[in-house]
């Protein structure tokens, strides 16, 4: 019925329609803006409101432009006597439209997607106005005509005298070399404002022979916005030898290692070289003992430049600022959420692989893998296109294909990364693009909202898989009937693209897209000293933390000032520590800076334990400890609040040996959550059988369960092999009962006091074990530790109670199962969706 589409087309015919909700049919009276018009195969006499009458000669599909959105009306009967076309809310309901009726307008959607909005026009009858055209015009079966402007968009706005270079270093490109030189620069507005240069380095005077004789690596970040796979950073790798790059998004420093170890591995397997030498600055992310031990055990030097000298490190410099340069008029034209940066990243370092580069007269495609680009599967970032929804995930009355985004290169298969209007990504090889060949110069679009004047601004490394591939021309060929409305007739992708090797993991945009801020805005590091704080762009928000600090200290007496006596005169054992600043940014969920922190910390590492301080320790909660709390205020029905104190640790007293630490909730994955209601504690503990592969050991599974809500689980390899089914069962209950006493002494300080614990099981050999005081020859080789189970039933403390399998909630702790036996146990651990 209804298929929301990308863009308006031009030139349309603009005129009102009539929302009825007693017409049992679409109608007009207007031919020319009927597609795929065909005759009626019955006589149809259509009765108007006045009483006139009007014969249906012809029926047809409408695609209808409004501010919101472009959709599709089909089956739209042509009556040359209608005076007025009218939109059938029956007819469109059963077609998967939804009307929302109010006094003053309607709001008509699809899926929870807004479409268009009627007025009222204070007589009871809605209008919705748009923009209507024959999708079968002449305009648009126009070839698309790959421009200069076109490939310079598909090559994250690479500069013409580049891509004059270009035309003979890849396959795919039809646009000449004169073309690309008559086009000239200036006539990119994103470019202008996106791309800033500064003043070159000093080239290295390092040579080399073969790829990965020295790879050059960098750490970019933190971005001030949070990608949507939730990282904050990007590694980057350099190929000296042929500029070959790769780009690793991560979300902490701390990733780092083995990020680039991963990158490294991947690059010697796809070139068949091996790495000689790494060069890296002085940070913590590349200096430590993983790194240093992989690089020793590997024959790999590890060079390092000067502090504060990146020139050193120049060329992974140089390569920053070339992806900067590319992903800032890229998110710029698109339109698309600055929150995927990342995608941005990765898909301007995969055609800046193949793209020309300085010194060089191949590209660093070619000369990686010895064979020229193929470069015809390129396509805009951000360019609006239509991904085919397989034959499986759809009826025969549904949309053939949906509308979206192209986000990039997808890793280890072949197709594009669609974002699609939905705010769902998917991964498609059947893909239809509408190109502009020019960049909007209005603000950003909405992913998949446009207008009829269209604000229509048309991760992670490089591709590889097995080998180098190298796709046929992309073929062209007209859409049918649900093909999308385009001033020129769009392309549709149908060769083989190739994989990248990595991606962010599947994510999901939901909501209006907001602007989450530039990417292209400065990066802001965080200072190592109180000079570099002073000498930063951020200098006010660094003094205001400063600040701050020093006057929480001074309110909470954390010191008192002291005169330090010259050497000689300094008594036994007392030494001075000096002191330091730590400057932190505190970041939101979605990345964006929340708050400049700075602390004033002694110089620890210069104390020594024994002499200048004693044991010292920080209590932590359990999280197990949590989830009971929680579960007990429930079925009370008590009140949680949960607080953040600031400067939290000089709350304490100095003669306290440590401070108590503020329960804090993590932000973590939305969609299920544990729900407790009631007083009641129930207890599963399971075992599968030799399941591991390489060990032959069991798994050990159990739940706890207080108020219907799981509060204690464990899923983890037995220690020792099992020799039957019953041993491996045995075993299981030895760790529930461990956790179920623990857990009884807990309920106890809580005010709850149970006397016998009871855990079911679906073992009978395994209880009739625990409950024999006599052992078996059978059991003796079984440890004597898991004893101590039998000892507990004995003493009454726990106790065994025998349940079916197909009852057993904890077997989803120990193996896969089906999807149904899965939502059993997930529904019976009081997991459920809180969107419901």
């Amino acid at each position: 019925m209804a298929q929301d589409q990308a863009a308006a087309p031009k030139s349309a015919t603009s005129m009102r329609w009539v929302l009825d909700t007693g017409a049992s049919r679409h109608l007009t009276g207007d031919a020319s803006i009927l597609s795929n018009m065909r005759p009626m195969d019955e006589d149809l006499t259509i009765t108007f409101g006045n009483g006139g009458t009007g014969k249906a000669t012809a029926t047809g599909d409408v695609y209808l432009a409004t501010t919101d959105a472009v959709f599709q009306l089909t089956e739209v009967l042509y009556i040359p006597e209608a005076t007025e076309s009218l939109i059938s809310v029956r007819h469109a309901t059963k077609h998967g439209l939804d009307f929302t009726f109010s006094a003053d307008r309607c709001d008509i959607s699809r899926n929870g997607h807004k479409l268009a909005t009627a007025p009222s026009m204070g007589d009871a009858i809605y209008y919705l106005s748009g923009h209507s055209r024959r999708l079968d015009s002449p305009a648009l079966t126009a070839k698309v005509k790959e421009t200069p402007q076109l490939w310079h968009e598909r090559f994250g706005h690479l500069g013409y005298d580049g891509l004059a270079q270009l035309t003979n270093l890849v396959t795919g490109m039809k646009t000449t070399a004169e073309e690309f030189k008559a086009a000239g620069e200036g006539l990119c507005e994103p470019c202008g404002f996106g791309k800033q240069h500064r003043a070159p380095f000093k080239p290295s005077s390092s040579t080399t022979n073969r790829p990965l004789a020295l790879v050059h690596t960098d750490l970019c970040g933190p971005l001030p916005v949070a990608s949507q796979g939730g990282n904050l950073y990007f590694l980057t790798l350099l190929d000296d030898y042929s500029k070959f790059s790769a780009v690793r998004p991560i979300a902490r420093k701390s990733d780092t290692p083995a990020a680039l170890k991963d990158t490294l591995k991947l690059l010697e397997s796809l070139s068949g070289y091996k790495t000689q030498r790494i060069r890296c600055d002085n940070g913590s992310e590349f200096i430590n003992e993983d790194l240093a031990t992989y690089c020793s055990d590997n024959g790999i030097k590890l060079e390092t430049t000067v502090r504060y000298t990146p020139q050193q490190n120049g060329a992974t410099e140089r390569l920053n600022r070339t992806l900067m340069d590319k992903v800032r008029p890229m998110l710029a034209a698109s339109g698309v959420p600055k929150s995927l940066w990342a995608d941005a990243v990765v898909t301007a370092n995969y055609v800046r692989n193949r793209s020309p580069v300085s010194d060089r007269d191949k590209t660093p495609y070619e000369l990686f893998y010895g064979t020229k680009p193929d470069v015809s599967h390129l396509r805009t970032f951000g360019a609006r296109c239509y991904a085919v929804i397989p034959k499986p995930l759809r009826t025969k009355l549904d949309d053939t294909s949906e509308p979206g985004r192209f986000i990039g290169y997808p890793a280890g298969t072949k197709g594009y990364k669609i974002l699609l209007n939905t705010g769902k990504v998917i991964i498609s090889r059947d893909v239809t693009f509408k190109e502009t060949g020019g960049s909007s110069t209005g603000p950003p679009g909405e992913p998949g909202l446009s207008d009829e004047e269209g604000s229509d601004a048309d991760e992670d490394m490089e591709p590889a898989g097995a080998g180098p591939s190298q796709p046929g021309p992309a073929a062209s060929r007209a859409g049918g009937s649900r093909s999308p409305p385009a001033s020129k007739r769009p392309r549709r992708a149908a060769t083989d693209v190739p994989a990248e090797i990595w991606r962010e993991e599947g994510y999901k945009i939901t909501g209006r897209k907001r602007d989450l801020g530039a990417a292209h805005s400065a990066i802001i590091q965080e200072p190592a000293s109180l000079e570099e704080a002073q000498a930063s762009e951020q200098a006010e928000q660094w003094q205001q933390a400063a600040d701050d600090e020093m006057a929480s200290l001074l309110a909470y007496n954390t010191w008192e000032l002291e005169p330090v006596p010259p050497g000689a005169d300094m008594a036994p054992g007392v030494k001075p520590i000096p002191v330091k600043w730590v400057f932190k940014i505190k970041r939101d969920a979605n990345g964006n800076v929340e708050r400049y922190k700075a602390r004033l910390v002694a110089k620890g590492f210069l104390q020594q334990e024994g002499i200048d301080y004693e044991e010292v320790f920080a209590p932590v909660s359990k999280y197990t400890t949590v989830r009971t709390v929680l579960a007990q205020a429930a079925a009370q029905d008590m009140e949680i609040h949960q607080i953040d104190i600031k400067t939290a640790f000089l709350y304490g007293e100095l003669e306290e040996d440590a401070a108590k630490g503020v329960l804090r909730y993590i932000a973590g994955t939305t969609g299920f959550g544990i729900t407790y209601g009631g007083n009641s504690l129930e207890a599963f503990c399971d075992a599968d059988y030799a399941g591991d592969c390489d060990t032959r050991r069991s798994t050990t599974g159990y739940v706890f369960m207080l108020g219907g809500g799981a509060i204690s689980w464990s899923s983890r390899l037995q220690p020792t092999v099992a020799a039957s089914t019953t041993e491996a069962e045995y075993m299981a209950a030895a760790y529930a009962i461990k956790e179920g006493l623990w857990l009884r002494t807990l309920l106890s300080d809580l005010g709850m006091r149970l006397d016998t614990i009871t855990i079911n099981a679906d073992n009978q050999g395994a209880i009739k074990l625990l409950k024999n005081p006599v052992f078996s020859m059978r059991s003796k080789h079984i440890d004597v530790i898991y004893h101590f189970a039998r000892e507990r039933v004995t003493r009454k403390d726990i106790s065994f109670k025998y349940i079916p399998t197909t009852k057993m909630v904890a077997d989803a702790l120990t193996k896969p199962l089906p999807a149904a036996k899965l939502a059993f146990c997930r529904t019976a651990m009081g997991i459920t969706s809180m969107e419901q």
